[in-house]
């Protein structure tokens, strides 16, 4: 596995989005899915990166579906919304070990798939 350094890959794609405004949206999108298939697909070199991957995924998240000035950036709510999946398989976030992020991932899914629908809570 260390032909892949995937923590260097971590430190590269999760460094983009410091500067994400200067990123086009199907670019981020992209960015966004590969961090969540890197904590699927290699966990043991993810375990110390998966909190902020949670973060930046539910900030964004948070950003995109709850502006009231703009419409969200559907690209980039598509790949928060997949690398958050990714992420998922191997860092689970249940009700009893974090239920305020349970219930903003929760709350968020709700939202892409019904955007109708308000925000509970948030």
């Amino acid at each position: 596995m260390d032909e892949f350094r995937v923590g260097e890959l971590f430190s590269k794609f999760y460094g983009e989005l410091a500067s994400k405004t200067k990123i086009p949206d199907t670019v981020l999108e992209k960015i966004y899915e590969l961090l969540g298939i890197l904590g699927e697909v290699h966990p043991s070199e993810m375990v110390n990166n998966s909190e902020k991957l949670f973060r930046a995924f539910l900030g964004e998240l948070k950003t995109q579906m709850t502006s009231t000035v703009r419409e969200p950036k559907l690209p980039v709510v598509a790949g928060c919304l997949k690398g958050l999946s990714s992420l998922m398989c191997n860092f689970t976030k249940s009700m009893e070990e974090d239920p305020q992020t349970s219930r903003e991932i929760f709350d968020f899914a709700l939202k892409a798939i019904r955007p109708q629908v308000g925000l509970i809570l948030l």
